[in-house]
This record gives C-alpha cells, sequence and structure tokens, in this order.
C-alpha cells in the first residue's frame, strides 16, 4: 500500500504541476524499500537465534528429564525384585535384573555417534548418486 500511494501521490503531483518528492525511478522509494527488508532480514535472524536456544534448552531438559525417570524406574524395578526374591516367586518373561540395570548414558551417546557416522556416508553416496 506505502509503495502504491508513493508512486500515485508522485504521479498526481506531476501532473498538478508539484515538484516532484522522487523522480521515477524512485530512488528514494528503492532506499526506503531496502531499508526496510534489512530491518526485516535482521528482525528475522534474531527471531530464528533465540527459537533455536529455546529448542536446544528444551531437548536439554527433555533428555534430563527421561534420563531422571530413566533411574527412578530402575530403582522401582530393583525394589520389586528385591519383593519378589523375599516372597519366593519367580519371574514372569522378562529377566527383572536386566531390567532393572540402569542405562548408561556415555555409552548410549558414543552409539548414536557411531550411528551417525555410519549413516553419514551412506547419505553423501547417495545424494552423489542422484546428481550423477
Amino acid at each position: 500500500m506505502f509503495i502504491v500511494g508513493w508512486v500515485l501521490c508522485n504521479s498526481w503531483g506531476a501532473q498538478h504541476g508539484w515538484r516532484y518528492v522522487d523522480d521515477p525511478p524512485y530512488f528514494w522509494l528503492q532506499g526506503l524499500v531496502s531499508s526496510n527488508a534489512l530491518l526485516l532480514t535482521v528482525a528475522v535472524l534474531i527471531r530464528q537465534n533465540r527459537m533455536s536456544k529455546q529448542a536446544a534448552q528444551r531437548a536439554h531438559l527433555d533428555l534430563q528429564i527421561n534420563l531422571l525417570t530413566e533411574q527412578k524406574v530402575s530403582k522401582v524395578l530393583e525394589v520389586l525384585d528385591e519383593l519378589r526374591k523375599t516372597l519366593g516367586h519367580k519371574p514372569a518373561n522378562a529377566d527383572p535384573e536386566e531390567l532393572a540395570t540402569a542405562a548408561d548414558p556415555e555409552a548410549i551417546l558414543s552409539a548414536l555417534k557411531e550411528a551417525d557416522r555410519d549413516a553419514s556416508p551412506n547419505i553423501r553416496q547417495g545424494s552423489t548418486r542422484e546428481r550423477a
């Protein structure tokens, strides 16, 4: 609307003998639009940076909660196994000691990194095949 108004104002002014605010290649209008685009780009980039930081914080919080939940579930399973042993019951299907064993976060992280390294060459090979 601003651009149309700018052009109409200059055209109408030219027909009525007014001095041009901006001559027809509209140098000032181009400068205003370019400045507006620059400010908008900076605002969008700042917003994306903030959103990525928030997403990283949420992912870290999710990981912490999952690890804490896993520890608590392991402890509950240990207590249930001790109770089962005290009462003399046999395990139904699963091995309760295996279920009660807490996961090692470092081992999981190294396994994920290894899987990512193994998948990366396949992805690169697939993309070069698509280009050929």
